[in-house]
């Protein structure tokens, strides 16, 4: 089966239309996150990743000063993407552990629908070949913890948990049942997890709740599933 590179090589290439180029880069971003989802950094090519749009290299490169460049904005695209959605979800949520449940249902549920950001992630951990892509990796990581872990503690300030809440550890017991969805993906074996045992599974990073005030807003205790 022929490469994409090849195929471009072989074939005229149709001249993509004429955009603005806010909007050319963020299609060079999307392709770039399925190619290095597909492929790694070392797999995928600018020249592949420009075919896939009907553009030439040096119009990727006029967005981007190289192949590096293009993977760290790749990752901060999904890491971007990410964190927006959490946010979105939380800002909907009338207590913070109703906000990490949803999060959890939305994220469980979003691996079935699109992995490619996934894909790019659990490649990024593999292959960040050097020190500015491995810290990237590192502190979008530590982005989405930290908001895990600010849910967490604000649950326990709120008086929706016990007042002696290990709220840091509870947050890393959230990240690890994300990390058991994402492994659960890539093996193929989404569909033994099924999104109805989601509630029961998050329900585990939790911590337990506290008898809330009389009358507060949001204070009812989150429900135990089981």
């Amino acid at each position: 089966m022929r490469s994409l590179e090849a195929s471009a090589r072989l074939s005229p290439r149709r001249r993509a239309p004429r955009l603005p180029a806010p909007v050319r880069r963020e299609q060079l971003l999307d392709a770039a996150v399925e190619a290095f989802a597909e492929s790694g950094f070392r797999g995928a090519s600018t020249a592949g990743i420009a075919a896939r749009l009907g553009v030439s290299e040096p119009t990727l490169f006029r967005h981007f000063s190289s192949k590096q460049a293009l993977y760290l904005a790749a990752i901060d695209r999904s890491g971007d993407r990410l964190i927006e959605q959490w946010r979105t979800i939380s800002a909907g949520c009338a207590t913070p552990l109703e906000a990490l449940l949803e999060i959890g249902r939305w994220y469980a549920a979003e691996l079935q629908r699109d992995s490619r950001h996934l894909l790019l992630r659990f490649r990024s951990y593999a292959e960040a070949g050097d020190a500015e892509a491995a810290e990237r990796v590192r502190a979008r990581f530590r982005e989405v913890f930290a908001f895990v872990e600010d849910l967490q503690e604000r649950a326990r300030r709120e008086g929706l948990v016990a007042a002696d809440t290990d709220t840091r550890a509870r947050a890393w017991l959230f990240m690890a049942i994300g990390t058991l969805l994402d492994v659960t993906q890539v093996a193929g074996l989404s569909s033994d997890l099924r999104l109805e045992d989601m509630p029961a599974l998050m329900q585990l990073a939790l911590p337990p709740p506290s008898n809330p005030p009389p009358g507060r807003r949001g204070g009812k205790p989150v429900e135990d599933p089981r």
